[in-house]
């Protein structure tokens, strides 16, 4: 699908999000996307060996930061599953490696990872995509195959795909993003995690290109 050339109303969210793809107006996609699976697994697999580094160095804090932002996307991954796989086994491990950090058993964390990665590694990409319906993920936090926070689904379906917003979110530590740009992603790039009873969904967008930067954080 090409870029519209002109810029008025929601042709203007559009030019956008063409803008921050990259994708010149009128330009024509020809290359397939990669399955959504594929960025969530690279994106997972570079977190968790990013952790597996930073506890074997001795660097505890950007190794839990990395591990838990991993977790997150496995979460997601876990529920969209469409059979039991790859993600469900590292989504396990981690689980169990978090447990073992927090009892002061870090070379049995390091394992775990370690077991997350081969399970990441040594499997087929499996085939992601359970229906929901979009309008109960309003609000929804959007994440990057990292698992790092880039906005908020709208979750307001186009033609052309789902609006989200990118930047404009406040995270539990009081942090703030000033920005916020609405953007029109592709529905199938957008994969969905179990729905929470009291608010706090999570969405992830699979884009292994990381086209969509994760906004700088400010304190309040």
């Amino acid at each position: 699908m090409g870029c519209p050339e002109k810029t008025t109303g929601r042709a203007a969210i559009i030019a956008l999000a063409c803008a921050l793809v990259g994708v010149p107006a009128g330009a024509q996609q020809t290359d397939k996307a990669p399955p959504p699976g594929l960025a969530l697994q690279e994106g997972v697999t570079n977190q968790l060996n990013k952790a597996i580094s930073g506890l074997s160095s001795g660097t505890r804090g950007a190794s839990v930061t990395a591990m838990d932002e991993a977790f997150r996307v496995l979460e997601v991954a876990k529920y969209s599953e469409l059979s039991r796989g790859m993600f469900s086994e590292a989504e396990s491990a981690v689980k169990q490696a978090r447990r073992a950090l927090q009892n002061g058993r870090r070379a049995d964390a390091v394992a775990k990872l370690e077991q997350a990665v081969s399970a990441l590694e040594g499997s087929d990409v499996p085939q992601l995509g359970r229906k929901a319906d979009l309008a109960e993920y309003e609000g929804a936090i959007l994440v990057n195959a990292d698992g790092k926070t880039l906005g908020e689904l709208n979750a307001e379906v186009e033609s052309e795909g789902v609006v989200a917003v990118i930047g404009n979110w406040q995270d539990t530590l009081g942090f703030i993003d000033l920005g916020g740009q609405e953007v029109v992603l592709p529905r199938d790039m957008i994969i969905l995690g179990k729905p929470a009873p009291l608010g706090g969904d999570i969405a992830v967008l699979a884009d292994s290109s990381r086209r969509y930067a994760v906004k700088e954080k400010w304190r309040r």
